[in-house]
């Protein structure tokens, strides 16, 4: 009977895996990974394995899932829509194994699902410069997802003998995760957790190890229990309840509760708080030369990418300027925080200044935990530049005005080739101004676009040919009542034209 029963899985697996929908899905998620590999753009230059991959995970569950969902549910009700059911209960195997069938034949479909995950998760971690570490249980989350979704259909098969609902119970999952998700996902909330796919609200910057509490092993065991319970429940249907059947459903109905129970105790958000309020203690530093860099240790090998472009702000700078110390140090924000440029930043200013002097790197400039996208570059090249001007120390929102800001910006586009493409990326996408943020959480040093001009003129000469100007004339362009239209006179560079007075500029020069 058992050998009939996976016989019959064989065959359905095979027309599982040639149905169109499944087909059609395997292309759509298989064809940008391709493309990715075959044109060299759709890996991430600097990838960060640990981010979790929520959005792998959702798109593989409804697109792959649900096309599974949906044409399992279609296998079950074959015999029903070509009209043959009653010739199906004249058969040797019984209605139960043949659902079981039906069950095991989803297997091969929940291995398609590992190999795109794989691929969709995997594919970065082949990036030279990707930093932390793949987590083996997200990837072993998204079979699971395919084989929930394929459970679901086959059970629907067995309740409704109507196609349409099959469909409508794909569309109808998707819109109550993305509404759970929306309504209650928070750091605390509970109900992300008890989700197939856990979606919550993380810092807008992947978060180092340390600071990471999602519980992925007690969430694919989660995982594991519902597609337990909807696997007995389909079997157990209309069908004698077998001793076997009530303790395996007894079984999975513990898993399911136990680990739905210890998620929902681990959403406190108590140690990785904790964690973030001495940062500090988890990083390693390096020196190189006179720049102090700390950083998480997975993401210490960054640290050479941020010294080519601290080296580049410091070599166009005086010698006397260049001899300081420097400090940079890895900063993320834990709770949400945020930052505008209007309203001020909601940033630990204050508790970073101290951590640092209590560390022995006072006024480290900050970093993110993202790097070569141009911003974060250039980001970083802006605020070592202010900080060689102003020693200002970490957070806060700048407001460099006059030559002092013509040369902020002018310092930070030379510094490598990357940041001067960032900064005309930042400058297209900007408004009244550029923005060199500090740790992407939106505020930082803010220059106007009267100076961005200077700066930006400047930039289309020879850095070789400016540099020594800069140097000449350090004094007076740093000094605060320097304005663009002197630096431009200083520097070489026809006067600008006067920028309209609005009676409204709310900046404070600093």
């Amino acid at each position: 009977m058992n050998r009939a029963m996976f016989a019959l899985a064989r065959v359905e697996s095979v027309r599982l895996l040639r149905h169109p929908l499944t087909i059609v899905a395997g292309l759509l998620l298989a064809v940008p990974v391709l493309h990715g590999w075959l044109l060299g753009d759709g890996v991430p230059r600097y990838p960060v394995l640990h981010e979790p991959p929520r959005g792998a995970q959702v798109t593989i569950q409804f697109v792959l899932g649900g096309a599974v969902l949906i044409a399992a549910n279609l296998a079950v009700l074959r015999a029903h829509r070509h009209r043959t059911a009653q010739q199906f209960e004249v058969l040797v195997l019984p209605r139960r194994l043949r659902t079981g069938a039906h069950l095991v034949s989803l297997l091969p479909v929940a291995v398609l699902g590992a190999v795109l995950a794989t691929a969709y998760l995997g594919t970065p971690a082949f990036a030279p410069n990707a930093v932390g570490r793949l987590d083996p249980y997200e990837i072993a989350a998204v079979p699971l997802l395919v084989l929930l979704m394929g459970a679901t259909g086959v059970l629907l098969g067995r309740v409704t003998r109507t196609v349409v609902v099959a469909p409508l119970l794909v569309v109808t999952c998707a819109a109550v995760l993305m509404t759970v998700t929306a309504v209650s996902a928070g750091p605390d909330a509970v109900a992300p957790y008890l989700l197939p796919v856990g979606l919550t609200v993380e810092p807008l910057q992947p978060l180092p190890l340390v600071l990471m509490t999602w519980p992925s092993g007690l969430h694919l065991l989660y995982v594991t229990g519902l597609v337990a319970v909807l696997v007995v429940a389909t079997l157990a249907l209309r069908d004698t309840r077998s001793a076997r059947l009530l303790v395996a459903g007894a079984g999975a109905l513990v898993l399911c509760v136990g680990t739905g129970a210890a998620q929902a105790s681990s959403t406190s958000d108590g140690l990785r708080a904790a964690a973030a309020e001495r940062q500090s203690s988890h990083q390693k530093c390096r020196t190189v030369e006179r720049v102090t860099y700390c950083a998480f240790e997975e993401f210490t090998p960054w640290i050479d990418e941020w010294d080519a472009v601290v080296r580049g702000v410091v070599r166009e700078v005086p010698s006397e300027v260049a001899g300081r110390s420097l400090a940079v140090r890895q900063r993320v924000i834990v709770g949400g925080g945020t930052a505008t440029a209007t309203d001020g930043p909601s940033l630990p200013v204050d508790a970073w200044r101290a951590e640092d002097a209590a560390a022995g790197t006072p006024g480290a400039v900050s970093v993110g935990t993202r790097w070569g996208d141009g911003w974060s570059e250039t980001g970083l090249a802006g605020r070592i530049a202010y900080e060689l001007i102003t020693a200002a120390g970490p957070g806060g929102v700048h407001h460099p005005c006059g030559a002092r800001a013509v040369v902020v910006t002018w310092l930070a586009g030379q510094a490598t080739p990357l940041t001067r493409a960032g900064l005309q990326k930042i400058d297209d996408a900007s408004m009244g101004g550029i923005n060199f943020p500090d740790t992407e959480m939106g505020a930082g040093v803010l220059v106007a676009d009267a100076e961005v001009a200077v700066a930006t003129a400047l930039l289309a000469r020879p850095t070789g040919e400016v540099g020594p100007l800069v140097r000449q004339h350090w004094a007076e362009l740093i000094a605060e009542g320097t304005t663009s239209a002197r630096a431009a006179e200083l520097l070489g560079l026809p006067a600008p034209a006067p920028a309209p007075a609005t009676g409204d500029d709310p900046r404070v020069c600093r």
